[in-house]
């Protein structure tokens, strides 16, 4: 019997097997330890390295504690110097003439007189003293003293021609005579202003006597 050829295709020979090359080793951990390396976004992967701590110190903050405690202070001293000043618009020589005028102000006599000048209702003695203390008050005491001093000691004749002048240019000016008259000497009955100059004249003049005594009218000036 004759040999019969092996194969596995009637006739078609099997191919040999490749020879494999021993020389070129293949390293199956070094493979393993490259995909180690790779994340599975494809990038390498870093260690994770956390900054050293370090004690911060904020040098700031005794800066801004100090600047808000000195802006404090200041506000404390300005709102404590404000309170303090009971009459912030005058000065500081008045300030003694204002107790002297808390007494002068005692008297019922003189509070009456004062509640004209300051036209209040008022007649405690720390009301008027500080409305006797504005601006305005001031000046209508002073005009009001100053006129009442031409009065003192004038002749007859001469207070009514002083009187008419002074009436005829200022149409309150006799209300508020007639006022701090009757409020100085209230039984010498001098009545009550008319608003005509001449028959207000006359009526000042007709009780005016020997003079009134309204130097306190010059107490109640700042």
């Amino acid at each position: 019997m004759a040999d019969f050829p092996w194969n596995n295709n009637f006739g078609t020979p099997t191919p040999a097997p490749a020879p494999v090359d021993d020389s070129k080793p293949v390293n199956e951990a070094g493979q393993a330890d490259d995909s180690e390396n790779w994340s599975a976004s494809g990038e390498d992967s870093q260690p994770d390295v956390q900054p050293e701590e370090t004690d911060s110190v904020d040098e700031t903050t005794p800066d801004r504690e100090e600047e808000t405690s000195v802006k404090g202070a200041k506000t404390t001293r300005r709102k404590t110097a404000k309170k303090n000043s009971s009459f912030p618009h005058l000065e500081a020589a008045s300030y003694a003439k204002i107790k002297d005028m808390l007494d002068v102000l005692s008297d019922d006599r003189t509070a009456n007189i004062a509640k004209i000048l300051c036209e209040t209702s008022k007649t405690d003695a720390p009301v008027l003293l500080e409305v006797l203390t504005e601006t305005k008050t001031r000046k209508r005491v002073a005009e009001f003293s100053k006129f009442v001093k031409e009065l003192a000691g004038a002749q007859p004749s001469d207070l009514k021609m002083r009187l008419a002048f002074a009436f005829m240019e200022d149409k309150t000016l006799s209300k508020t005579l007639f006022a701090v008259l009757n409020a100085a000497e209230p039984d010498r009955g001098f009545g009550r202003a008319s608003g005509e100059p001449m028959k207000d004249v006359n009526a000042v003049a007709e009780h005016w006597g020997d003079g009134v005594d309204l130097s306190v009218v010059e107490k109640l000036k700042i």
